[in-house]
């Protein structure tokens, strides 16, 4: 492959991804916590079961408990006051912890909540995990109260994306005075201390070695897995996401077949596969498809319908695509750049690559968006590649390559202050050039960075990442300028908060790459890897997160000509550290 898109369209496809999914799991998630006072008290806390009450439920009224009524947002630590009347609840100002039942609604983004006391450090650990779209999930967290500054406080941190919380106090600890006819803990202690030790016994079996979990890859490398074999033929734009059942599931276009078809893969590293039929029909349909996660749990998919030039959503009836889908023609246009927008609905950036006919943002009013409302953001102007994803405040932003003349081509940012779009800043210009592709994601400072090739000046992989949620300025850096590379990028947020960039190597090595930032908005030089060089590999590449964290790509392979095969990589460790030798 030489840097050209093969097949008979000149455009490729780059995809929106879900900011990290955490992997980092407390042992006291769910679990006991027990605070004590000073030793020399003799105190220490017992557990007051009580009626449970809720504390607190950011989502709007009629919903609404406690301050707050917007969602956590990405990379947000919310301090929630508890002791005192707060919510519905009452707890006692001696109160040292308390256990609740804490449940994430409408989550946007694959992310992670960690709870702790408000007057010490966020410790790096999750007491909950979840999949963008996940279905409302509770889970069982007891955490200690702050005893200094302001007492009685908890912090909620929520890695990326946006998610809404309702928390419901089962019961506290409060500080307890033992009766003195007893012994406290420190004189039991002392009095076990004062017993001399008995003899040695004999000294038992060696146990085993503990092993922490065996990764996909060998020894933490990347492997790389070719989808089904579908004969001979042309494969055009991947899309990858992880499927409610935490596999990978991608979406692609048989040019040859002019069919959209999914694969879903049976195992995280999809060595094994099924290929399903979405859109068969002999009008070529399938072109540059973009796959989300809808709140159901069930896949959906944007894409363009050449024949017709209309853009059509497909609506999974099964989490692998098998049964018949249900279909809808959204208009005229070319394709769309899909994401789930914070009220679990999805909303499409939908653009006319034939035509003038500039960005619409289309809201879906249902999750198989049989009924939906759009907004024409930008007038005109050859728009593109798009990317689109939900900003810290929870409205979405776009980012576009717009055609200027020729082949100059500028990115702009269009910054939503609606759910729908239907209000929205006006756009703004990040930079002259924009290569083949632009992808964008949420960084842990809650503002977006985008992914682009600085074409045709330098030929370089670069990243914008924005000064303020709206994207009103952004500062660039280079992140790969070692030859013409930078194409089709796709970006992701870690679960260690930092960006990873998969990308196209143009020339002269024509393969996959990985870019892993060292900071929020990789200023400083980036870990550089080869994940496939195999020749003619890592065009349209598309990324997400898998359950473990670590990255997944799909892309394609040229075979001869402009045959082609879809392959996909799992990292095996936050680097994606280079292929093995050989």
């Amino acid at each position: 492959m030489t840097g050209q898109p093969v097949g008979r369209r000149t455009v490729s496809r780059v995809r929106w991804s879900a900011i990290g999914a955490a992997v980092a799991i407390t042992l006291g998630g769910g679990g006991l916590l027990t605070t004590s006072a000073s030793v020399d008290s003799g105190n220490r806390s017992i557990f007051v079961p009580i009626t449970p009450c809720r504390l607190m439920d950011t989502r709007p009224a009629p919903d609404n408990i406690g301050p707050r009524s917007t969602p956590i947002g990405s990379g947000e630590s919310y301090i929630a006051q508890v002791t005192g009347s707060n919510g519905n609840c009452t707890i006692p100002a001696t109160a040292t912890a308390v256990s609740m039942n804490v449940t994430i609604i409408t989550p946007t983004s694959a992310s992670f909540l960690t709870i702790w006391p408000a007057d010490q450090s966020r410790p790096l650990t999750a007491n909950q995990n979840w999949i963008a779209n996940q279905p409302p999930t509770p889970n069982a967290v007891t955490v200690a109260l702050s005893s200094t500054g302001i007492a009685g406080q908890i912090g909620i941190y929520n890695l990326a994306g946006t998610v809404h919380i309702a928390a419901d106090i089962v019961g506290y600890y409060d500080t307890h005075t033992h009766d003195d006819r007893y012994f406290t803990k420190p004189q039991v202690d002392q009095k076990i201390a004062a017993i001399p030790p008995g003899a040695v016994g004999p000294t038992g079996p060696v146990g085993p070695s503990p092993a922490g979990p065996t990764g996909p890859g060998v020894n933490g490398f990347a492997t790389r897995a070719t989808l089904d074999d579908l004969g001979v033929g042309t494969r055009h734009w991947t899309s990858i996401a992880l499927g409610a059942d935490g596999l990978p599931i991608v979406a692609f276009f048989d040019l040859t077949g002019g069919r959209l078809l999914v694969n879903h893969c049976t195992e995280r590293a999809c060595t094994s596969s099924s290929t399903n039929v979405v859109d068969g029909s002999s009008d070529d349909a399938g072109s540059l498809p973009s796959l989300a996660i809808g709140v159901d749990g069930l896949p959906i998919i944007v894409y363009g319908r050449n024949s017709t030039s209309e853009v059509i959503v497909s609506h999974c009836a099964d989490l692998t695509c098998t049964a018949p889908a249900t279909r809808t023609v959204l208009g005229t246009g070319t394709t769309g750049w899909m994401t789930v927008g914070a009220d679990g609905l999805p909303i499409i950036a939908l653009v006319d690559l034939e035509v003038s006919g500039g960005l619409q943002v289309v809201h879906c009013a249902n999750v198989a968006c049989t009924a939906s409302s759009s907004t024409t953001v930008i007038a005109g102007g050859f728009i593109f590649y798009s990317a689109i994803a939900i900003g810290a405040d929870g409205f979405p932003i776009i980012a576009s390559t717009q055609l200027i003349s020729g082949s100059d081509a500028r990115l702009l940012v269009v910054h939503c202050t609606s759910t729908s779009c239907s209000t929205h800043d006006a756009a703004v210009v990040l930079g002259p050039n924009a290569g083949v592709g632009v992808d964008m994601a949420i960084g842990a400072d809650g503002r977006a960075i985008i992914a682009a090739k600085d074409d045709p000046q330098a030929d370089d992989l670069v990243v914008h990442h924005c000064d303020d949620t709206a994207c009103s300025t952004a500062a660039t850096h280079p992140v790969d300028e070692a030859g013409d590379v930078g194409t089709s990028p796709a970006i992701a947020v870690g679960p260690d908060g930092l960006p990873i960039i998969a990308y196209y190597d143009d020339a002269p090595n024509n393969d996959l790459k990985v870019a892993k930032c060292v900071d929020v908005a990789c200023t400083a030089p980036a870990t550089i890897s080869v994940v496939d060089a195999l020749g003619g590999v890592g065009f349209y590449a598309s990324m997400a997160l898998a359950a473990d964290g670590l990255a997944m790509i799909s892309y394609l392979e040229l075979i001869s000509g402009t045959d082609t095969n879809v392959k996909v990589a799992k990292c095996g460790d936050l680097t994606c550290r280079p292929i093995l030798p050989g």
